[in-house]
């Protein structure tokens, strides 16, 4: 499993809010036609989630979500309001859940970097794991993850990383669940992704030379 609970709690500066980023890129909420961050708060029940966009343009190719039945929306747990994943399992089996998003691409460049973090609980008996997925052809590479931050209250915080050459179609994040009998709730909050388009210096040339072209035109 990519992130599993550690006995190392990790002593880091207390957050002034629930939602601030940890660390966030340097990019992060510039409108430069290559880059976007997108965040979901889980406010409410509504699904697919409604993003809370830092910026948005025209690039933005939306994003589809969906979730196995047994995952359930819990207006509040512990110390957060709104939150995914898996309610307490009173039965006398394992209980296992997805969900995930798909974040669709609109300009394809050579290279994409791609920046995440979330909040996780675990309750007793759970456990989650996260995996990004692309479409096929395209390579997943150099990832990443900070040791988690632990928030309190059985709320920890996870931040990544990793680079997708070139840029793909899509990428996707699978967040899976499994809670023992008489185990949970394990669930994720205030999710957050940002991605960096890197064009080539063949590809800045040619997009100067298609600006230089329309520039021509209007004149």
């Amino acid at each position: 499993m990519r992130h599993q609970r550690l006995a190392i709690v990790v002593m880091l500066a207390a957050c002034g809010s629930a939602l601030a980023q940890v660390d966030p890129p340097p990019t992060w909420g510039q409108n430069d036609g290559v880059s976007l961050s997108v965040g979901y708060a889980f406010p409410t029940d509504a699904f697919p989630p409604t993003p809370d966009f830092s910026v948005s343009w025209s690039g933005w190719g939306g994003d589809q979500w969906e979730k196995s039945d047994t995952i359930a929306y819990m207006p509040t747990l512990s110390t957060h309001v709104g939150a995914w994943g898996l309610t307490e399992n009173n039965t006398s089996k394992n209980i296992t859940g997805v969900l995930s998003v798909r974040l669709a691409n609109g300009i394809l460049l050579p290279e994409k970097g791609v920046w995440y973090q979330f909040d996780v609980f675990w309750g007793n008996d759970s456990n989650y794991w996260m995996t990004p997925t692309t479409e096929r052809g395209f390579q997943i590479e150099n990832e990443w993850i900070d040791a988690p931050w632990d928030l309190g209250w059985g709320w920890w915080r996870i931040t990544g990383t990793f680079t997708i050459k070139p840029q793909p179609p899509w990428e996707q994040f699978d967040f899976n669940f499994v809670t023992a009998p008489g185990g949970g709730p394990v669930a994720i909050d205030n999710f957050y992704v940002h991605t960096h388009c890197v064009p080539t210096p063949t590809t800045v040339a040619l997009f100067s030379l298609a600006a230089l072209g329309i520039a021509r035109r209007r004149r």
